[in-house]
């Protein structure tokens, strides 16, 4: 069903689509609107302090600016960083911690008010992710918020723009000491972390998952729960075809194959847990919406430590 909740929600009314604008005013007095309500937001994430995990290093927020925004706040930026003694490995089971917590508190204030917050962790699917929570809440204010995960400081630097990284850092530390955090990032020799590039896109999908699937405990859905888990079995099985089963056919056989069926006839050079697992991972994602969250979030936690192994990061 075509919804106008985007638009009205800017002053616009019926009629008005003919050559003609919403007046100066009419605007001003909604996005008046919308920076109160990001701002409440924002102060009520500083005083609660929803993230909560004995590993947690750093948790700094900030906000975007937009020049349709007239350069004001648009939306809401949070950064959490891990302390870990292995860089190298990605600890799976803080990110499903965190993950719960902000869901829990994005969820609480969709229901208590005219907001919805969702939870945006790669800006590559902000627009499409804005535009599913206005087409499943009509008529309510949507308020991005970007939650930026770090699983190491080690892992930021190998998969994100430095100066990405010293911007998110610029904000208001709720945890770390932003002069102590920025120095060790800079120091950090990135040779010695190639085997985290590219995981950031995996972890990306996983986190939107778990910040914003119902999962059928609440009333309303801030996404819808098949858009999520699709997602993440999508990217999963992309992970697993290109960045593990074809790395290791390269490495035994020094062939390149480009598919599936091409990687099924070449399955025997692949260890047969490995394999297994690669299967169920396919099965799954054609499954999709009827796969269970625990089930996603078991074979992400699997993944990874496979990933630990065939780097020897343990």
């Amino acid at each position: 069903m075509f919804t106008l909740s985007a638009v009205e929600r800017l002053g616009w009314q019926s009629g008005q689509f003919e050559g003609s604008n919403p007046s100066p005013s009419t605007m001003e007095i909604d996005f008046d609107r919308q920076h109160d309500q990001i701002k409440r937001v924002k102060e009520k994430l500083k005083k609660d302090g929803i993230f909560n995990h004995p590993d947690l290093d750093v948790v700094c927020m900030c906000g975007s600016n937009t020049s349709d925004s007239g350069g004001e706040l648009s939306d809401i930026d949070i950064t959490t960083v891990m302390k870990t003694e292995n860089p190298k490995r990605v600890d799976l089971r803080a990110i499903v911690e965190l993950g719960l917590q902000i869901r829990k508190f994005a969820f609480q204030e969709s229901l208590s008010g005219n907001v919805v917050p969702i939870v945006i962790s790669t800006i590559r699917l902000e627009e499409a992710q804005v535009a599913l929570a206005e087409a499943s809440n009509p008529n309510k204010l949507i308020i991005p918020i970007h939650w930026l995960h770090y699983p190491s400081l080690e892992f930021a630097a190998i998969n994100e723009p430095p100066k990405l990284v010293e911007g998110l850092l610029s904000g208001h530390f709720l945890l770390g000491n932003k002069d102590n955090v920025l120095e060790k990032f800079r120091k950090i020799d990135r040779q010695q972390f190639g085997c985290l590039a590219g995981l950031d896109w995996l972890t990306d999908s996983f986190r939107v998952l778990l910040a914003n699937i119902n999962n059928g405990e609440f009333p309303i859905n801030r996404q819808p729960d098949s858009f999520l888990k699709k997602l993440a079995l999508h990217n999963l099985e992309y992970f697993w075809k290109w960045n593990i089963i074809r790395k290791i056919i390269e490495k035994k056989t020094g062939r390149s194959p480009d598919s599936w069926k091409t990687m099924e006839q070449l399955s025997s050079f692949i260890p047969d847990d490995l394999w297994k697992l690669s299967s169920q991972v396919r099965e799954l994602r054609h499954n999709g919406p009827w796969v269970s969250v625990e089930e996603i979030i078991e074979l992400h936690t699997e993944t990874f430590n496979v990933l630990s192994n065939l780097n020897g990061s343990n």
